[in-house]
């Protein structure tokens, strides 16, 4: 997605047209996922996702060889866990979020 600076209202109206088509798809899962967690999210979710976040930093360091600190590898893995547990948004969460990992490292989706 790339948002450019619209001179009038009309170019804004052509350009938002052909984001949501480009990107259609995209903005409803984003739509569906935040209608989920407003009527299912609960504290577990808000802990997997701080996690997942910490993850994806860690990864983004890795990937521009920063050194990265993370005290308690086994206690990381074990939060997440806890976080999933029973958790079925927070397992759609979680799949999505090593989904995305597979694409990244692999280059293609895993099978």
């Amino acid at each position: 997605m790339v948002f450019n600076k619209a001179l009038s209202i009309n170019q804004l109206n052509t350009m938002s047209d052909a984001l949501l088509n480009q990107n259609g798809d995209w903005f409803k899962v984003r739509i569906v996922e935040s209608l989920l967690m407003s009527w299912l999210g609960n504290s577990r979710d808000e802990g997997l996702l701080a996690v997942l976040r910490k993850l994806f930093m860690e990864l983004m360091a890795f990937d521009t060889k920063t050194p990265i600190l993370n005290y308690d590898q086994k206690g990381f893995v074990d939060k997440i866990n806890e976080c999933v547990v029973n958790n079925p948004l927070g397992m759609y969460f979680l799949n999505s979020f090593l989904y995305v990992i597979c694409i990244h490292l692999l280059g293609a989706p895993a099978s």
